[in-house]
């Protein structure tokens, strides 16, 4: 019945609905300024230094 009403009463009666108001803060951890390749470049980079230090000393297959 809670829907009905509420229908009703925006949509009949012509009252308005409810208005939710948010606040939140946001860090942002890049520049926003970047478009969005330059961002996906920089993450590809950073992702393939930490794949090199994290293989650093581990042998390959073939190798003794």
């Amino acid at each position: 019945m809670g829907f009905r009403y509420w229908f009703i009463l925006q949509h009949i009666r012509g009252f308005k609905p409810f208005v939710t108001k948010v606040e939140f803060e946001k860090t942002f951890k890049e520049n926003i300024s970047i478009g969005k390749t330059q961002r996906e470049n920089s993450r590809r980079l950073e992702k393939e230094r930490e794949d090199r230090l994290r293989n650093m000393g581990r042998k390959r297959p073939g190798e003794i």
